[in-house]
């Protein structure tokens, strides 16, 4: 990387990392060598804060400062779908466990096709610093 490392996490076969930076990548980390496989990148526009395999290790989520959510394949390295409707930087990232989501298909970045390869995919959840939207009722007039 060329900037700060934001986010480390082990592949499920724990012969893996994969790491996010400010420098706006994703990288994919043989732990045995300490080489550098792959690099993920022209999706974010700013800081990728956090980067999270899927509990099959077939994908990635990433989130960043540029308010967005990527999914990646990474054996190829592509990005399958951008979640971009966040109002403010998205910090973190969590494939939720496949007890207690149901598998979504999501459709391809640039693609109005459903992505059928994503049958593994779980519900993505994020945690935003995005604003709560609510009334406060003693400043309601009537």
């Amino acid at each position: 990387h060329d900037h700060n490392v934001s986010s480390v996490s082990f592949m499920p076969s724990g012969d893996f990392l994969v790491s996010a930076s400010r420098d706006r990548t994703i990288k994919y980390w043989e732990v045995s060598s300490g080489f550098c496989l792959k690099t993920f990148s022209g999706y974010h526009s700013d800081w990728v804060r956090m980067v999270k395999p899927s509990p099959d290790g077939e994908l990635l989520a990433s989130c960043s400062n540029d308010q967005k959510i990527c999914i990646w394949v990474v054996q190829s390295r592509e990005c399958k779908n951008v979640l971009a409707e966040h109002e403010h930087v998205v910090e973190c990232i969590q494939w939720a466990p496949a007890s207690v989501s149901k598998t979504l298909s999501l459709p391809s970045v640039g693609s109005d096709q459903t992505n059928t390869n994503a049958s593994s995919l779980s519900t993505v959840e994020t945690a935003s610093t995005a604003k709560v939207n609510s009334t406060d009722k003693s400043k309601a007039t009537t």
